[in-house]
C-alpha cells in the first residue's frame, strides 16, 4: 500500500513537471497593462530590430501614440515622433 502511493505521488510530479515544461516553452505574448482605470493611457511593447524593443503608450483621450526605446550602449532614452492617430485614420 505505501509503494503504491509512493509511485502515485512520483507519477503525479513526473505529470506536474511535464506540463510546467510545456507551458514555459510555448513563446510569450504581448499583454498591455492599462496603469490606471480613471485614465486613458495604455502602455505595451513592441519589437523594431532585432535587439531592440520599445514602449508604446497610447492616449486614448487624445488619440496620440507615444514610442520610446532604450539605448542599449548608452543607456539613454530615446523617443520616437508622436503619431496621431485621429489623422492618420481619418
Amino acid at each position: 500500500m505505501r509503494k503504491a502511493i509512493i509511485v502515485t505521488l512520483v507519477c503525479v510530479n513526473l505529470v506536474l513537471a511535464g506540463a510546467l515544461v510545456t507551458v514555459n516553452l510555448q513563446p510569450s505574448t504581448a499583454q498591455t497593462l492599462t496603469l490606471n482605470a480613471k485614465t486613458n493611457y495604455a502602455v505595451t511593447s513592441c519589437v523594431v530590430a532585432l535587439d531592440a524593443e520599445a514602449m508604446l503608450i497610447l492616449d486614448s483621450a487624445t488619440e496620440k501614440l507615444g514610442a520610446f526605446r532604450l539605448d542599449a550602449a548608452g543607456g539613454t532614452v530615446i523617443p520616437y515622433s508622436p503619431i496621431d492617430l485621429k489623422r492618420e485614420f481619418k
